[in-house]
């Protein structure tokens, strides 16, 4: 009998991450700013962070509008920044770590410019942006992949959502590990594609309350489908219903 490592038990969670990059033939369009500036990227999650997506960007326009150059907003009054982001909420919190987070910045990088970052290792890059006024490590882990290209994959809700549904990541593996394992057998460049295919799948398919089991293209593998198939009584090819 063999008993299989935590290890290899690990490695193959990962491996079945990586396999649904072949269920989605195209890769989403992200909605978010797209920014290819780290500040804007980091300005962006904060007016994001716990806030609808129209509305933080709705909120970042304006904060742009106003302030042409992040120095400029440095200099404003705190009350001017807040009037700008209005539309995000949260406003007198917001304003108060945008202008730290962009003063500390300036500080950092005197010059205006910091892609000297791009030459850092990942943990590098994660330690000094952890350390920034209202960043963790979800929002650097965003900036890390969708601005500086790294080869890893940020833990949202969503899709810990799916894939514990699907039964990839459960009791014995959590979704940072998962992710993070899975992050390492990714070929560069793949990372975005399969993150970006399997978060807009958990929001418009896996959806909390009422997921479309009907309309999945992950359904063959998803242990949650399963176990509300037999709880019906549902033949295995029987279209189940959406409510």
């Amino acid at each position: 009998m063999v008993i299989e490592s935590r290890e290899d038990a690990l490695g193959q969670c990962a491996r079945r991450l990586v396999a649904l990059n072949e269920r989605f033939p195209l890769p989403v369009v992200r909605t978010s700013t797209d920014a290819e500036d780290l500040l804007d990227e980091l300005v962006y999650f904060t007016l994001r962070n716990r806030s609808a997506r129209l509305n933080a960007d709705a909120a970042f326009r304006e904060l742009r509008r106003r302030f042409p150059t992040w120095h400029q907003l440095t200099l404003a009054p705190r009350c001017e920044i807040e009037e700008a982001i209005r539309p995000a909420g949260l406003v007198h919190q917001r304003a108060e770590l945008i202008q730290k987070l962009v003063a500390r910045i300036e500080n950092d990088f005197p010059d205006g410019s910091y892609g000297a970052i791009r030459t850092w290792d990942d943990l590098a890059i994660l330690r000094y942006l952890t350390s920034l006024p209202g960043i963790g490590q979800f929002a650097a882990y965003q900036a890390m992949l969708y601005v500086l290209g790294r080869s890893v994959l940020p833990v949202a809700w969503p899709l810990t959502r799916l894939l514990t549904r699907l039964g990839i990541v459960d009791q014995s593996f959590g979704p940072e590990a998962v992710l993070d394992a899975a992050a390492s057998l990714l070929a560069t460049g793949e990372h975005r594609v399969l993150y970006d295919n399997l978060l807009e799948h958990a929001r418009a398919i896996c959806t909390p309350r009422t997921p479309r089991c009907r309309r999945c293209q992950l359904s063959d593998l998803c242990a949650y489908n399963k176990r509300v198939r037999l709880r019906r009584g549902l033949a295995a090819l029987e279209p189940m219903s959406e409510d």
